[in-house]
């Protein structure tokens, strides 16, 4: 009655090109900015209401228009496709349920003919620029869906009455492909990471979720089944085609067990190197693994290998744009955190070394405790341990337990090199004099302490290994029994 215009849609590749749509059903175009119109309506389209209308992001003259008549209780599905800026249209409906009205069709910006309906019940994809339509509702609730936007590969939802979803990076279905659908196993190019500060705040419902901050590695199994024994894996690699992080299926770590289902999976690396192992008598968080540091932007690669298939797919992960920190500081912080992670774990390796090596010695009283013979043997192997104890408590606080304990037992020489660690991983270049300062306090230590594990390692285990070899100690045997040789006898 009014000639309302229900839609108007500039042309991303002409400010001159504008499309109109009315609550009559009628469609115009102007091509030279608004001074002469032309009646473009698909023909037979009948009396109803435009809902939106689309420019390909692709072709300046494909548009896509969402036609309604349910104000008529008509509730067909309506939605049509141009080439040629309206001279023609073809209806583009095929697999839309009866009933069922389009409210807005939107093409993918960055794949060609990927588009996405939004219906009065629903969320419909196609992959053949309309063509065919398949139902694609995921998790979202049965509602309508009044309009769609794809901003920085998310597709966001507008509902009627369920509030705005946002489906985090499109990218796998940029990808898919007929190479795609008869792999057995692939791995999808992952989403470029752009590295930013979290917020410590903590959300609660109704708000919505934060995407993931880290890497999501998605995955394609055709099929898993119950007696399938070949291992998965999914490496992180480096510029340096060094391995910094691995993921298995096979994996003891349950940080680094991967468990994939047919079909899609995520894999979710938050940025780490693989974490920590720390030696007997370490306190970690709930008993779980002890994470290291995040790595700093830069280009690495993510490796897929099943059997004897392999994948590989490049991964950038960018920079916060919002901090000015040059390439030569990332390089400072990444080798300061490559510095730190070696010295911990260099730490951790001589713990159980001459944990080790306590161990042995505490068999080898066991089995001659009453051998007059190898009491010499049994008195440097006491120095050793003593050696060993004295040693470990200067690099680890054994009798820490909770994180309360350090109250009455303080931190030594592992925790403070990672909270050191800690420090430098969570703040943003450049490294701090103080830090710095620290580090090289701390090294200082580690080096004299690390000369009293070389002289327990290098010299006093081998003096105790060539006096059982002067007397004739066998490396197995059973535990000796005085009693019993006298009654023997």
């Amino acid at each position: 009655v009014y000639q309302t215009l229900m839609y108007v849609a500039e042309s991303p590749h002409s400010a001159d090109v504008i499309y109109t749509g009315s609550d009559d059903g009628l469609v115009h175009i102007t091509q030279d900015g608004g001074k002469n119109w032309e009646n473009i309506t698909p023909p037979q389209i009948g009396e109803g209401m435009i809902n939106a209308i689309d420019v390909s992001p692709h072709d300046p003259a494909t548009v896509f228009v969402a036609f309604t008549r349910y104000k008529f209780n008509d509730f067909t599905p309506y939605a049509y496709k141009t080439t040629d800026y309206g001279k023609s249209w073809t209806a583009i409906t095929n697999g839309i349920e009866a009933e069922n009205w389009v409210r807005v069709v939107r093409e993918d910006p960055a794949r060609k003919g990927l588009l996405y309906m939004g219906t009065e019940r629903g969320l419909y994809v196609s992959f053949d620029a309309g063509a065919s339509w398949k139902r694609w509702q995921l998790n979202m609730p049965y509602t309508p869906i009044t309009d769609l936007k794809v901003h920085q590969n998310d597709l966001i939802a507008g509902t009627q009455g369920r509030g705005f979803w946002v489906l985090d990076d499109l990218t796998p279905l940029h990808q898919l492909s007929a190479e795609v659908a008869a792999s057995d196993v692939y791995l999808f190019n992952p989403k470029d990471v752009v590295k930013a500060q979290r917020s410590a705040m903590r959300r609660q419902p109704p708000y919505g979720e934060n995407p993931y901050f880290g890497a999501s590695l998605k995955y394609y199994v055709k099929d898993v089944g119950e007696e399938d024994t070949i291992p998965l894996s999914i490496e992180i690699i480096d510029d340096r085609d060094v391995v910094i992080r691995k993921f298995s299926t096979d994996a003891e770590d349950k940080s680094a067990k991967l468990e994939p289902e047919s079909g899609m999976n995520i894999l979710e690396w938050d940025l780490r190197v693989e974490n920590f192992k720390p030696a007997k008598g370490v306190m970690t968080p709930r008993g779980g693994a002890l994470a290291a540091y995040q790595v700093v932007p830069g280009d690495f690669k993510v490796k897929l290998t099943k059997g004897e298939y392999t994948q590989t797919q490049p991964l950038k992960i960018l920079p916060d744009p919002r901090e000015p920190v040059s390439s030569a500081q990332f390089a400072e912080k990444r080798e300061m955190l490559e510095t730190l992670k070696s010295e911990i774990d260099a730490i951790y390796d001589n713990l159980n070394n001459m944990q080790e090596v306590r161990m042995q010695i505490k068999s080898l009283k066991e089995r001659f405790e009453e051998d007059e013979s190898m009491g010499d043997v049994m008195e440097k192997g006491d120095a050793i341990n003593k050696k060993v104890t004295e040693v470990e408590n200067q690099l680890i606080s054994p009798k820490q337990e909770t994180f309360q304990d350090v109250i009455n037992f303080r931190n030594q020489l592992d925790n403070q090199l990672y909270y050191l660690l800690q420090t430098i991983d969570g703040n943003i270049p450049p490294i701090t004099d103080g830090e710095k300062v620290r580090y090289e306090d701390l090294n200082k230590e580690w080096m004299k302490i690390k000369a009293d594990a070389d002289q327990i390692m290098n010299v006093e285990v081998p003096e105790l290994n060539k006096m059982l070899r002067e007397k004739d100690t066998p490396y197995i045997a059973p535990k000796v029994d005085k009693e019993e040789e006298k009654v023997g006898s």
